[in-house]
């Protein structure tokens, strides 16, 4: 777990970094990518981080269920590892919706299903390779801790470590059962009954977070059925030879089965697992700074490459004076395919509001 000092190491810098802020210095400005995938235009936001040394590994970073590239968590991680000299890709998946911004809108069917985020991770890893940064090191928030441990699973010679925060777990049938009949007063196994032999949009009385929604037969598979073991984050890092960290807080009430599940198999050398104290299931603010040390440490650190031992010395602590207000140049991988503009604000505020939807 993260030690007092470290943490109140943390607590100080932040302090430092809000302060900085309300006097007017620039936060790491991200450069927003475009790219075809699919037939639709995808959007990523690229960091570099200023002092970022050559050849050093890029963490491609992903956000979770239903939400986009813009997520609190994801905006601040970005900052934060760009501070601690690691440059970040994180893009937006498409769920099926052209130039997708913004949470996913309710309203709009379910043509997508979360599979297909896997070979969307491998177009933006493209993308990574051919603007000369072959050292990834993936990461995934939430559903998207999952996704991204199914792109390692899938392409394991693509990335060079792999980062769960706050993964997903599975669940048996039973157990999904009993969420989805109190969630939406209607029998999950009945809906994914529906979805056999049809064709088209079906009427479903939720899906994922959206209540009286449409969906595709095979969104309604996708999201309601599937295996356990592709739905278990700890079940599919389990079949990987990569080094893993996987990063969970101590009050995380949206996946607290996570620690327990990681237990059995985080051996401390291939297999990590860190806990942030007092953290929940979103890592906002302060706790933020802690995530990023982790993965500053596991991402730089050669001797966890090749799954060897963790063993290197922690960085020095870093704080977000260090870029003595110098706004931050709009530097990218070159790219023929790929449009940049620099049009999003820098950091957003956390609002509890909004992100309690994205899980």
């Amino acid at each position: 777990m993260m030690t007092d000092r470290r943490r109140i190491a943390g607590r100080i810098a932040g302090v430092a970094a809000g302060l900085l802020l309300t006097a007017g210095v620039e936060a790491a400005e991200p450069t927003v990518i475009e790219q075809k995938i699919g037939g639709l235009t995808a959007l990523a936001d690229w960091v570099q981080a200023d002092d970022a040394e050559p050849g050093a590994p890029v963490v491609l970073l992903l956000h979770g269920t239903l939400a986009d590239k813009d997520q609190e968590l994801i905006d601040a991680l970005q900052e934060l590892l760009a501070e601690r000299g690691i440059s970040s890709l994180a893009p937006s998946l498409t769920l099926g919706v052209d130039r997708r911004t913004g949470p996913y809108d309710c309203n709009d069917p379910f043509h997508h299903t979360p599979e297909e985020a896997v070979d969307e991770l491998a177009a933006w890893a493209d993308w990574l390779k051919a603007g000369g940064h072959p050292r990834i090191v993936l990461s995934g928030h939430s559903r998207g801790g999952n996704q991204v441990a199914l792109f390692a699973r899938a392409h394991p010679a693509t990335i060079e470590k792999l980062i769960p925060i706050a993964s997903a777990v599975g669940h048996s049938d039973d157990v999904r059962d009993q969420r989805y009949k109190a969630r939406y007063g209607a029998s999950r196994t009945d809906v994914l009954a529906s979805a056999e032999g049809r064709t088209g949009l079906i009427d479903v009385p939720g899906i994922v977070y959206c209540r009286d929604a449409k969906a595709t037969p095979a969104a309604i598979r996708s999201y309601l059925g599937g295996s356990f073991d592709d739905h278990d984050t700890p079940s599919v890092i389990a079949r990987l030879s990569m080094p893993v960290m996987v990063i969970a807080g101590s009050v995380d009430t949206t996946v607290p089965e996570l620690p327990e599940r990681m237990a059995a198999i985080a051996d401390g050398q291939r297999v990590r697992l860190e806990m942030i104290d007092d953290a929940d299931h979103f890592f906002l603010d302060f706790y933020a700074e802690d995530a990023a040390d982790l993965m500053a440490e596991f991402s730089a650190d050669e001797a966890v490459v090749g799954g060897s031992a963790f063993a290197g010395p922690r960085p020095p602590a870093h704080s977000r004076t260090g870029r003595g207000g110098v706004p931050r140049p709009s530097v990218m991988p070159p790219h023929s395919n790929s449009i940049a503009s620099n049009t999003r604000p820098a950091l957003r505020v956390a609002s509890s509001s909004k992100v309690c939807r994205w899980a």
